[in-house]
């Protein structure tokens, strides 16, 4: 745990009730419990100094396995790639700091078996919606995106005049969310400090569906919306 930061380690929260919206068909369950075959490890800072460039280097099936430290780093976009993102050491240890420049992350446009994030602190990302994870599938090509999002702690991100600070999941998309905890995100014009679960663009697009399971919500908020927590 952080000294003087929360009661109980990081790496792996407190189990609560889990919370299912919207649940992903027994097909997509199969294909992310398949998980991904890595085809090379690419390791930061150690072969790339930063997560933007391991992730520019990575094809499908690769992991980049990042060492423990502080990473300063916002707008980390993965674009049509299958691969995992996982720290060495767990969340404790491995913090992401978007510094209030944009989301910390967009995932946009990966097929099954999707992309796969685990172990990481998320913090200080800054988006109209997403301020942590912004979850997407453009609606130009079709491709549905697909993600895992597991043991990950995301504190102090915000959605400033959207919803979602947390993780924002659009239309399109399929996600599962498990073992994460929210801390004191914020979305201030819209729902769900935590994690939002929007619907279709005047219904154009398929729905989302995700799974949140076994993830705490604490101190989250909303201002001029739904479910401080999720919605």
């Amino acid at each position: 745990a952080i000294p003087g930061y929360l009661p109980y380690p990081l790496a792996r929260v407190p189990p609560a009730v889990p919370h299912r919206m919207n649940l992903l068909t027994p097909f997509s369950l199969l294909a992310l419990a398949a998980g991904l075959s890595a085809q090379s490890d690419l390791r930061v800072p150690a072969q790339f100094p930063t997560i933007s460039s391991a992730i520019a280097a990575a094809a499908n099936g690769d992991r980049i396995l990042i060492a423990p430290g502080n990473y300063n780093e916002s707008g980390l976009v993965v674009n049509g790639k299958a691969i995992e993102i996982r720290s060495t050491d767990g969340a404790a240890a491995t913090t992401i700091d978007g510094g209030g420049a944009g989301t910390v992350f967009e995932l946009i446009d990966i097929p099954s078996p999707g992309v796969g994030m685990r172990g990481l602190r998320i913090t200080g990302g800054s988006c109209s919606g997403g301020g942590g994870i912004l979850v997407e599938a453009s609606p130009f090509t079709g491709t549905r995106t697909f993600a895992e999002i597991e043991d990950c702690v995301f504190d102090q991100n915000a959605a400033p005049s959207g919803s979602g600070g947390g993780i924002s999941i659009e239309a399109n998309t399929e996600v599962v969310v498990r073992g994460c905890l929210f801390l004191s995100n914020s979305a201030s014009s819209g729902s769900g400090g935590g994690v939002a679960v929007n619907g279709a663009f005047f219904g154009l697009d398929p729905a989302p569906f995700a799974l949140i399971e076994s993830c705490r919500f604490i101190n989250n908020s909303a201002s001029s919306g739904s479910g401080a927590g999720l919605s």
